[in-house]
């Protein structure tokens, strides 16, 4: 997979960035988006260190794609909001829990 163009593009915004699924496509060198390729997507982004939102990458070559670094400020909300939303009820209870809290406080 080259991240060329997605590394760039997360050091530009501060280790946020919204890529559309074609340019995410493109690095796996791929024609078209089935589910083997979001897989691959989505799995060479990890790979590389990198988390994305929505957790499941689109088909729609035209649907944006938040690729961020998991270090990165305010990243914790995005990784309790998978949690939340991809895990089994008791893991993502404790996560929408951690996830209020930390939405409440200044």
């Amino acid at each position: 997979m080259d991240l060329t163009k997605v590394e760039a593009a997360v050091n530009d915004g501060a280790g946020y960035a919204v890529l559309n699924v074609r340019d995410l496509r493109e690095a796996v060198g791929a024609q078209r988006t089935g589910r083997h390729v979001a897989e691959a997507i989505s799995e060479g982004l990890h790979q590389a260190g990198y988390r994305h939102f929505p957790v499941e990458i689109p088909k729609d070559q035209l649907r944006g794609v938040l690729v961020y670094r998991p270090d990165s400020p305010g990243a914790q909300v995005l990784l309790l909001v998978e949690v939340a939303t991809t895990s089994p009820p008791g893991a993502a209870d404790g996560a929408v829990h951690l996830l209020a809290d930390l939405l409440r406080k200044p």
